[in-house]
């Protein structure tokens, strides 16, 4: 079973009242030039060198990029470099790698595709080996901001994480009193906002934060209607972190604490690749996937 994981990519305009939406077209344009920096980094053997840091000597780089009419796919590679492998127990070196060539190991492939109409993104998470979902954010934007803001300088882009609802929807079920909440959200091309933050939208304003704390030692009854909104926007535009109580039993200060956070319960999905399907099929399928999931949640 193929796991894929979601995010949302978004070039908004920086003044709504005179600068329109980028579209499908701008969306393709993007991957278009990201796959240009891809091509020129692998001819000139330079993909090693550009790749995203992750830790202990680990690094992650698209790999190969294929542009269609409605979308884009391809994977990602991470890989460890290895100049020298080593015997463990005797420390002789096994290998050593040549002048002007990179020794890699390690090496995992994610495959990936982004619906242009959508702007919607998923990579697949190869059996947990995928970056967390933080530094897979961290990773994209390393290699679209520079693109994003050379070719769309009246643009600001900006990338998020699509996390599940029903884990949302668990909290305000489950939820009795509430500790500190934090939420940030990017308003949306083509989306349905209420009239407060469609006010904000119409003003040129891009994102909106809210931290909504009880005094120490303290809980909130329940949650505001205004952050209320701003949370339920949050998995699909941005990210929110809350510290509810559960009742567990009867009698006072019986409440057990929790913690959630929308980076921890990422949006999934889930597709077997068939038999004798070979890889541009079944992404194909993923996309289809992927697009008609977007527009029953957007409906």
């Amino acid at each position: 079973m193929a796991v894929f994981r979601q995010y949302n990519i978004q070039l908004l305009p920086l003044d709504t009242k005179s600068t329109k939406e980028v579209g499908v077209e701008g969306y393709k344009k993007l991957f278009e030039l990201f796959k240009a920096d891809t091509t020129i980094a692998y001819q000139n053997k330079l993909m090693a060198d550009k790749a995203h840091s992750l830790v202990n000597d680990t690094f992650i780089c698209p790999f190969v990029i294929h542009i269609e009419e409605k979308f884009t796919y391809g994977s990602f590679l991470k890989f460890h470099k290895a100049e020298t492998v080593t015997e463990f127990y005797s420390q002789e070196r096994l290998f050593e790698a040549q002048v002007g060539t990179t020794a890699v190991s390690n090496c995992y492939y994610f495959r990936f595709v982004f619906d242009y109409e959508y702007h919607r993104f998923g990579i697949e998470e190869n059996g947990g080996k995928l970056p967390s979902p933080d530094v897979m954010q961290k990773t994209l934007f390393h290699f679209l901001e520079k693109i994003a803001i050379t070719n769309f300088p009246n643009h600001v882009l900006t990338i998020n994480l699509v996390a599940d609802t029903e884990s949302l929807d668990n909290v305000f079920t489950e939820g009795n009193e509430y500790g500190s909440i934090d939420v940030k959200i990017a308003f949306p091309n083509s989306h349905r906002l209420n009239a407060t933050l469609r006010e904000l939208k119409d003003c040129s304003a891009h994102s909106i934060s809210a931290h909504v704390a009880p005094a120490r030692g303290s809980r909130m009854s329940g949650m505001p209607s205004y952050v209320r909104d701003l949370v339920h926007n949050a998995p699909e535009l941005g990210e929110a972190k809350i510290t509810f109580f559960k009742r567990v039993s009867v009698g006072v200060g019986n409440f057990k604490k929790f913690f959630y956070s929308t980076s921890n319960h990422p949006k999934y999905l889930n597709l077997r690749q068939k038999k004798n399907e070979d890889d541009a099929g079944f992404i194909k399928r993923v996309w289809m996937n992927l697009k008609a999931k977007v527009e029953i949640d957007q409906s």
